[in-house]
């Protein structure tokens, strides 16, 4: 894990989701039922990497849409910004998103959580 925390530069929680807001984007009620997305924030600031989510004191529901579209763009025409680590509450988004990236990221699970890793020559 620290390894690969000074490795990368931005992290996504897919889907992200706003812990003010009672109804969740698909997929983000494993987040919360594991409660790991918590420890993976801490990672994220601990390295120093930029991410999709934060912690406000007030809904940011529209932020989290735009965030969500932002990413589901981005794996779906294969730009995702290299260096980054995206972690997948779903298995089969996780299995589509490495038939889309393809070769320029490693899809691994780690510790039970279904990861990709994007490097040099891949997205943006």
């Amino acid at each position: 894990w620290e390894v690969l925390g000074q490795q990368l530069s931005r992290m996504y929680l897919i889907p992200t989701f706003d812990v003010q807001d009672d109804e969740l984007p698909d997929g983000a009620e494993v987040w919360l039922k594991n409660g790991l997305w918590n420890e993976l924030i801490a990672f994220g600031a601990k390295n120093n990497l930029t991410t999709n989510f934060a912690y406000v004191g007030r809904p940011v529901t529209d932020q989290v849409r735009v965030a969500n579209e932002r990413i589901k763009m981005q794996l779906d025409t294969g730009m995702v910004p290299r260096d980054s680590v995206l972690f997948f509450a779903d298995g089969q988004e996780w299995k589509m998103a490495q038939l889309t990236l393809g070769s320029g990221a490693e899809a691994v699970v780690l510790d039970g959580l279904f990861v990709i890793i994007t490097r040099e020559g891949i997205g943006s």
